[in-house]
């Protein structure tokens, strides 16, 4: 899209695996808030902390690197998206044991997709280059095979 023109790749990579990691703790604590008294205001006040903090590493460089021209996804980027996968599927775990909190619908949904979370994080992790059929779903490369 380059919305962040004369930057390479690596960019958009971190700010996914930063808002991955960001979702899966989110999935991972969540089942712990159940019926508990939060206060609203105090949970934005983390995310948005959180999310300063995480584009604040990236922008400055401090953030690993998950892309390099030429070469690819880096080993941080891979072992990161398994284990943004682990945690997730921590999360369904957690969940089953909070099911009775919920309906089965909403029980039910939650869990598929947290399973479709988990799939497209697999999907992430095989591709090696950013226009990879894998990264993009380009349909016409698909219907081309």
């Amino acid at each position: 899209m380059n919305i962040f023109s004369g930057l390479d790749v690596n960019l958009p990579t971190q700010l996914w695996i930063a808002a991955r990691f960001l979702q899966a703790l989110t999935l991972v604590a969540s089942p712990f808030a159940i019926r508990r008294n939060l206060r609203i205001n105090s949970i934005i006040a983390v995310f948005i902390l959180a999310t300063t903090l995480l584009i604040a590493a990236i922008f400055s460089g401090n953030f690993p690197v998950c892309y390099r021209e030429g070469s690819g996804l880096t080993p941080f980027k891979i072992m990161s998206e398994y284990l943004i996968e682990a945690m997730v599927i921590a999360s369904i775990a957690l969940l089953y044991r909070s099911r009775s909190y919920f309906t089965v619908t909403t029980y039910r949904t939650l869990v598929a997709s947290a399973v479709f979370i988990v799939c497209a994080e697999m999907a992430f992790t095989a591709y090696s280059g950013v226009n990879d059929s894998a990264n993009t779903g380009n349909i016409r490369y698909l219907h081309s095979n």
